[in-house]
């Protein structure tokens, strides 16, 4: 029975239980009363259900299961495990799952642990090829970038340390200064991180330039942005919606 055009149902999995309990009662293996026993029903229901008078209810199919210790796959045919595990494959192979942190990388709040997943979102493969460790979160630009991400309210992010120390200026960098958040481009200047395209009127919520010294680099650079877009959960597909940003040549 091909499972791609006859589905398994429970009523099979019912019909097939019936009749592996019947080869076991005409091979000699089991007997009504002793089955009955087992269970604790009457032999007469047990007699009626194997004679399809009665049906076989779930709350004593699954009573049957435990104690003869027969899995319900056990009851399914090759093809249709053989199908069920080819599709679940290509389907892993398809998706890779990424954890989400709550919160905002965002001026305007505390920067969110990009370690503790609040969820876990299902991303194509293909977006996430070349980000070894992503994260997805939520994101809020503020009016010196607004323009440069519209519409944009989460972020992919990869927090591998080589990803983020190579400070490419083609890259787009989640910081955390201030106990906030901004994304940024950046360069590697001597012992100093240059901010850059910053050129607003006003004063900028965060430096032009940040000497290290002491600082470690990774303090501030807290991951590279892979993407940038809506909500995936809103989205009907994470590739075709948002923006995929540049990434070093060899990340």
């Amino acid at each position: 029975m091909p499972f791609l055009g006859t589905p398994l149902t429970f009523a099979t999995l019912q019909r097939r239980m019936v009749a592996y309990l019947r080869d076991l009662m005409s091979n000699g293996e089991l007997t009504e009363r002793g089955l009955a026993r087992m269970i604790g029903v009457s032999q007469p229901h047990i007699h009626n259900v194997l004679k399809g008078v009665r049906t076989l209810s779930p709350e004593i199919g699954d009573q049957i299961s435990a104690v003869l210790g027969v899995s319900l796959l056990e009851l399914a045919e090759s093809s249709e495990l053989a199908s069920v595990l080819e599709d679940r494959v290509a389907e892993d192979l398809a998706y890779r799952v990424v954890r989400a942190a709550a919160g905002q990388i965002s001026p305007y709040q505390r920067f969110p642990d990009l370690t503790a997943a609040e969820r876990w979102v299902r991303i194509p493969a293909g977006a996430v090829e070349r980000v070894e460790r992503p994260v997805l979160t939520g994101f809020q630009a503020d009016l010196e970038m607004a323009s440069c991400f519209r519409g944009a309210t989460h972020v992919l992010l990869d927090l591998n340390e080589k990803a983020r120390l190579s400070a490419n200026e083609l890259c787009w960098y989640a910081l955390r200064w201030g106990g906030s958040g901004y994304v940024r481009q950046v360069r590697r200047e001597g012992g100093a991180l240059v901010i850059l395209g910053q050129r607003s009127w006003q004063p900028a919520a965060i430096p032009d330039r940040i000497p290290l010294g002491d600082l470690p680099a990774l303090a501030v650079i807290r991951g590279r942005v892979a993407w940038c877009g809506p909500d995936p959960k809103a989205a009907s597909w994470f590739g075709q919606t948002g923006l995929s940003l540049p990434m070093p040549a060899h990340s």
